[in-house]
């Protein structure tokens, strides 16, 4: 998670040093910071598309286990002729199977929660740095 944060905020600084760089000629930057910034950038995309994979990998795998899972339970209820011993045991399968889904679907959304409110955040202060008239000189500080 820390890595797309990261990503973002490099990302930011990227465009505001090539900004600076290339379209305000009060500011004398060398060539350095913005190089620097490329490679950091190209650091940072690699690792969200490693990031980006994995996800999608493991939400991919998760589903498909969930369903198979489910999809058994159901065709051992279907095999059954009459009510016995095993239909408590598929029945207490199913419920910890359930268990299971539910520990995972807390824990996936307070992960998205997390990623929302980041990415909201660097939303709103990537707008207000490039809106706002008072923010360009905070900006500048920080850039040098």
């Amino acid at each position: 998670m820390s890595s797309v944060f990261y990503n973002r905020c490099f990302h930011l600084y990227y465009r505001y040093l090539w900004y600076l760089a290339y379209n305000d000629e009060s500011m004398h930057f060398t060539l350095f910071p913005l190089l620097w910034a490329t490679t950091l950038l190209a650091i940072n995309y690699w690792l969200l598309t490693n990031l980006v994979y994995a996800g999608f990998a493991y939400f991919y795998i998760e589903v498909t286990y969930y369903k198979y899972a489910f999809n058994d339970l159901y065709d051992s209820l279907k095999k059954l002729k009459r009510l016995n011993k095993k239909v408590n045991q598929i029945l207490l399968s199913h419920n910890n199977l359930v268990k299971q889904v539910e520990t995972v679907n807390i824990t996936n959304s307070k992960v998205m929660a997390i990623a929302y409110f980041l990415d909201t955040l660097l939303a709103e202060l990537f707008i207000y740095a490039t809106s706002s008239s008072d923010a360009q000189h905070c900006l500048e500080y920080f850039a040098q």
